[in-house]
């Protein structure tokens, strides 16, 4: 069962149950922090977080977690996958990061990570690491702006299937 709780400036009106939470009623708040408590030893292996505003994301517990899709949240900055060594899906594009490492996630074959503000050694690290971890097939969205550093990873994933938009 999943408990959910949520804190607000202001008023809200809402309801919930134990799976979800309906916060249409929300008119007298614009800032709203929903926290999702996970009960001990209890873990999920899916999470998305589209378009809620997102400033921070902490999924560092959560080392079952196989597809994350958290995309326009214009004002997350950061995003911390190092602890969560099960991802195999990864989709942050429209949102405010400006690093992004992906050298612990070894199985990741989904990665649209566009529309970010990530800097040229961000981009060349992630055709980097996504060609040491070894994996065919995959998929790859990134904006362009990476340098020559990762021409031999980017065209060694085109050689193991990888579709690649850049």
């Amino acid at each position: 069962t999943l408990s959910v709780s949520w804190e607000s400036t202001g008023v809200i009106v809402s309801s919930g149950t134990d799976t979800s939470i309906d916060l249409t009623g929300n008119t007298g708040s614009t800032n709203v922090v929903v926290t999702v408590y996970i009960p001990s030893g209890k873990k999920f292996s899916y999470l998305t977080c589209e378009s809620i505003s997102l400033t921070t994301l902490d999924i560092s517990g959560n080392t079952s977690l196989i597809i994350l899709l958290c995309s326009y949240n214009l004002n997350l900055n950061t995003l911390d996958t190092s602890n969560n060594t099960s991802l195999e899906t990864l989709w942050t594009h429209d949102n405010n990061l400006t690093t992004l490492d992906l050298s612990s996630n070894t199985l990741l074959d989904s990665v649209l990570i566009f529309r970010n503000n990530l800097t040229t050694t961000s981009k060349d690290n992630v055709y980097i690491d996504l060609d040491a971890h070894f994996l065919s097939d995959g998929n790859l969205q990134l904006d362009a702006g990476r340098s020559s550093a990762s021409n031999t990873a980017r065209a060694n994933l085109i050689t193991k299937g990888w579709s690649i938009s850049d």
